[in-house]
């Protein structure tokens, strides 16, 4: 680069002798263009070639996982047929439910990568049904946890698959935030308010402030990466869902949806 630019110093200094200053003037400007495109593609094709890699990479990843997620899903479906003693049929269902969350996971890496090339689509969302069915999934994955459930009819149009994303986020951080005798009430009103309240060890104040920021986590001890209220409160801005949080510690979190108002109230 250094031996360019004394190249390029040395021409424009000799066609200053025999121009005008408006040719040289012209003629660094056209040399400046060329020398910026020439080093930002130097510095940007190596990191083309990595997003490039890492695109294969993931998609490679996801075909492959479809297999072993089939054999589990298929050896649990013929174990449960020879099983009779009642612990181990639970045990295995919690295997199987294991396997759907991790099926699960597959569709919405899927689903991430489908998103940027075509937008998601917008469906009829029955939020009663699709509540019970989401609670009834954690159920089994956490026999140990108390649901409560009180929902009325209520319906919206939006992103289904975004929508479970925020939801599981949300119960899952209930859970995991929840150590001791967990109980768990998720409660939604007919004017579309979801509301889901837990037992758990709380946050103060200074905690709320930061628990939206992407990779922040309240208790850096626990599994995750804190992106989970991050991505919620994404989904929320998108969908014009007003979203809180009040906690006091050792006492309680409380998270409030204000959903849209329903097409079917009108």
């Amino acid at each position: 680069i250094f031996t360019l630019l004394l190249l390029v110093g040395t021409a424009a200094l000799l066609l200053s002798v025999l121009l005008p200053w408006y040719w040289v003037l012209l003629f660094c400007i056209v040399l400046a263009i060329l020398f910026s495109v020439w080093i930002v593609r130097l510095l940007f094709t190596p990191l083309a070639h990595i997003a490039k890699n890492l695109d294969t990479l993931v998609k490679e990843t996801l075909h492959e996982l479809n297999i072993p997620i089939a054999t589990i899903q298929a050896n649990s479906t013929m174990l449960s047929k020879h099983l009779i003693d009642p612990k181990p049929l639970r045990q295995l269902a919690r295997i199987v439910e294991a396997s759907n969350h991790l099926l699960a996971l597959h569709k919405n890496l899927g689903y991430m990568i489908g998103k940027e090339f075509s937008p998601p689509a917008r469906t009829h969302v029955e939020l009663e049904s699709f509540l019970h069915a989401r609670v009834e999934d954690y159920r089994l994955i956490y026999p140990h946890v108390l649901f409560t459930l009180n929902v009325v009819p209520y319906s919206l149009t939006t992103d289904e698959h975004a929508l479970q994303k925020a939801v599981d986020n949300l119960i899952a951080n209930s859970v995991k935030y929840t150590p001791k005798h967990p109980c768990i009430a998720i409660d939604l009103t007919p004017k579309g308010v979801l509301t889901i309240t837990d037992n758990g060890i709380g946050m103060d104040e200074s905690t709320l402030l930061h628990v939206f920021e992407r990779y922040y986590q309240a208790a850096p001890a626990q599994e995750g990466f804190g992106i989970g209220l991050s991505l919620v409160k994404s989904f929320c801005d998108t969908e014009k869902i007003r979203f809180s949080i009040t906690s006091q510690p050792h006492r309680f979190t409380k998270v409030v949806l204000h959903f849209p108002k329903s097409k079917g109230a009108e």
